[in-house]
């Protein structure tokens, strides 16, 4: 993935992946923006394992 597409009208977003994210996945979604949600301030794209989701890991404290 060289780039991350997202909709101008998009707020947040949460790319959920069966593996580790890689390198160009994380910097693409570093790049992204950051907007203000429930009161703080939170990455606009979020990068999660499906095992940490089923691990109880709320998709707010994933990359």
């Amino acid at each position: 993935m060289s780039e991350l597409a997202i909709l101008p009208a998009t707020k947040l977003g949460v790319l959920v992946t069966l593996n580790k994210a890689t390198a160009a996945m994380e910097r693409a979604a570093r790049e992204a923006e950051s907007v203000e949600a429930g009161g703080k301030l939170r990455p606009r794209v979020q990068i999660c394992m499906v095992r940490e989701l089923l691990k109880g890991r709320k998709a707010s404290t994933c990359l």
